[in-house]
């Protein structure tokens, strides 16, 4: 009798617990049992107005969030038609973890990086995975890759940043004790920017808490008429131990690039300890890549211009004030909505329509005092990566790799670049993926890419 008295009061006990604990009960079933979620995925996709999007398919766009192969590894692609430069050595891997489609053009969007003992992977949808160095055998088949499970689905609590679109993992780094991204934030119903969130590095579960969140959000219908997601920036770079950079975008409400009490259309210097941030440069429209030199105190960032004009740009820190880059005053490229590339791939313009009143686009930048790119591609390739090489890795003179995603279907889209900084020249050393991410590993003297057309993984190295 005292056994089942005894009981009768845990239980009660138990249902009280739940009642007043539900949410948080809710949360840990979620991060911890993901199969308790068909509740939580019908109230995102309720409070998204599925106007295009039939239920049963906005349902299925969970799909590749929570079902996972039994096994995951990268896969050696042996018949392909890629472009390699001579003097490497190409090796090509299926990833059969990377499956999300979040645009017509990209599969498996994902972003890299690598500390002594990983390769971390972190797909736009908020999954994350790991290769142990050591078994980084490039003569293999096969190569094991493990998830690393997260609490992303109970912190991100809007459809689109798990649904197809321009919304998701925007940026991405580890350092030796914490790993951050950078994401689309739902600040409010429709209001967005590019924030960033931060766990201690523990391999098996990432418990993410928000640590950066820039002074405004862009509002979808907004005085100044236009807003794209797409234009977010969200590119994390190392700098030293106390501080890394962070690029932020204005999503296409321009004028925020020129106004220093606004943190959004720049590049910032966050202090790790305490998510401060400081204005490195400004004028900035969409920065896809960033890497610091620290021996020549160098910022190169790689960026998106309208239609043309995407841009390499050199930070040398000559001054203690932020450089302007010019955006959205001077570029070398065209507003969409009033251009067109033909087919010998010439942009047209009509340089007489209103946005031209909003945002000039003037074909010079020194003459209106901003800073110069060291590079600039009309029409535009789709810039994205840039990475530090070592003088071993192909030759003595480059000392920088960049990447494009491709746009125009045009000759010197869906490469990898090597880059000759000091005399701004450059040859394409790999061609034949839509790139968005890659990283050089100088302990292996291995360049490590995505390939987001097919969603694989690729490596190259000095031909021996």
């Amino acid at each position: 009798m005292k056994k089942i008295t005894v009981i009768i009061i845990f239980l009660l006990l138990v249902l009280i617990l739940t009642f007043f604990y539900q949410s948080s009960i809710k949360d840990l079933l979620r991060d911890y049992f993901p199969i308790y979620t068909k509740s939580y995925i019908n109230e995102l996709n309720n409070n998204k107005i599925l106007k295009f999007t039939p239920k049963d398919q906005a349902t299925e766009a969970f799909r590749s969030f929570f079902v996972l192969e039994d096994k995951l590894f990268l896969q050696k692609i042996e018949d392909h038609e890629y472009y390699v430069d001579a003097n490497l050595e190409g090796f090509f891997y299926d990833a059969n973890f990377l499956k999300k489609v979040k645009n017509d053009k990209a599969i498996g969007t994902s972003y890299i990086s690598t500390n002594k003992t990983y390769i971390f992977i972190a797909q736009e949808n908020g999954l994350f995975f790991k290769i142990n160095i050591e078994d980084l055998d490039l003569a293999k088949d096969f190569i094991e890759v493990n998830q690393i499970k997260s609490n992303i689905f109970n912190v991100i609590r809007y459809y689109d940043f798990y649904g197809q679109g321009q919304y998701g993992i925007k940026g991405f780094l580890v350092d030796e004790k914490s790993i951050y991204i950078a994401f689309s934030n739902q600040v409010s119903d429709e209001c967005f920017n590019v924030s960033i969130l931060k766990a201690s590095l523990n391999l098996e579960f990432l418990n993410f808490e928000e640590f950066f969140i820039p002074n405004e959000c862009i509002e979808i219908k907004n005085d100044y008429g236009e807003y794209n997601a797409s234009d977010s920036g969200g590119y994390l770079a190392k700098y030293d131990k106390d501080n890394f950079l962070f690029s932020t975008g204005t999503f296409r409400y321009r004028d925020h690039a020129q106004d220093l009490e606004s943190e959004l259309g720049k590049i910032l210097l966050v202090e790790k300890s305490s998510g401060l941030s400081k204005i490195l440069s400004y004028g900035h429209r969409n920065v896809q890549g960033i890497v610091y030199l620290k021996d020549k105190q160098q910022i190169w960032s790689t960026e998106h211009g309208p239609n043309g004009g995407d841009e390499i740009n050199l930070n040398q820190f000559e001054s203690i004030d932020p450089i302007n880059f010019g955006w959205p005053i001077s570029s070398y490229g065209y507003h969409y909505a009033s251009s067109e590339v033909n087919i010998e791939g010439a942009i047209i313009s009509d340089l007489d329509h209103e946005f031209y009143k909003k945002a000039p686009l003037h074909k010079s930048h020194d003459q209106f005092g901003f800073e110069e790119p060291k590079l600039f591609f009309t029409p535009s390739i789709g810039i994205s990566a840039i990475s530090s090489v070592e003088s071993e890795f192909i030759d003595k003179n480059v000392n920088l790799l960049f990447s494009s995603m491709g746009i125009h279907g045009l000759k010197n889209e869906k490469s990898i670049f090597a880059y000759n900084s000091d005399k701004n020249s450059f040859s394409t050393i790999f061609f034949g993926e839509r790139i968005r991410d890659m990283k050089y590993m100088p302990n292996q003297n291995v360049v490590v890419f995505n390939g987001e057309s097919s969603g694989m993984i690729g490596f190259l190295t000095r031909r021996k």
